[in-house]
């Protein structure tokens, strides 16, 4: 097995448990007898999530061609995908058998542990990627600049509208992601 090998599975299993929280959240939500409000911010996020999940796994392709020289280039990798795991254990509720749960306010009250994860994890992956390969190009810090606002306003306020006009910007931002072709992707970050 080779280095790469050996760190897209290790990234694999951790972007996995985020993934299998959101979906088994989502199980969970769907088999209880409880009365659950339903809410297009929480179900927006949570897909968001997993998007991310994906993306950041897939991005990490371009690694193959990197010499790994040391394990501490690999822990720089792996650990923004912690963070996704907190993410996903902070979005998903306790699901009561009985009762009443409304996503809303679940998702309102557990809004800072969410997006300061997200901005941690935002972070941590930019700031890996230029510790582990030396990428420092204006261009490159656009993105997880803006992310990381978005991500601490959300932080801060509670207004649903907020909330959602972020939602669409940021889930513009990534469903483009999901139809680069692949050979396309590469090439951007080998050449």
């Amino acid at each position: 097995m080779s280095h790469f090998e050996f760190f897209m599975v290790l990234a694999a299993v951790v972007v996995a448990v985020a993934m299998t929280e959101i979906v088994g959240g989502w199980g969970r939500l769907l088999r209880t007898d409880a009365k659950v409000e339903t809410d297009w911010l929480y179900l927006g996020w949570t897909s968001f999530v997993l998007i991310a999940s994906m993306v950041y796994w897939v991005g990490m392709l371009p690694y193959q061609s990197f010499t790994f020289a040391y394990m501490g280039q690999v822990w720089l990798l792996v650990i923004p995908t912690l963070f996704l795991v907190l993410v996903a254990f902070a979005l998903t509720p306790n699901v009561p058998e009985h009762g009443e749960l409304s996503l809303r306010d679940h998702y309102l009250s557990k809004r800072r542990h969410v997006f300061f994860s997200l901005a941690g994890f935002i972070f941590l992956g930019w700031s890996s990627d230029v510790a582990v390969t030396g990428f420092v190009s204006v261009r490159e810090w656009v993105y997880p600049a803006m992310m990381i606002a978005i991500f601490l306003v959300l932080a801060q306020t509670a207004k649903p509208r907020i909330h959602g006009a972020l939602l669409i910007l940021t889930l513009a931002i990534h469903l483009p992601m999901a139809f680069f072709e692949m050979d396309g992707f590469l090439a951007r970050f080998t050449s």
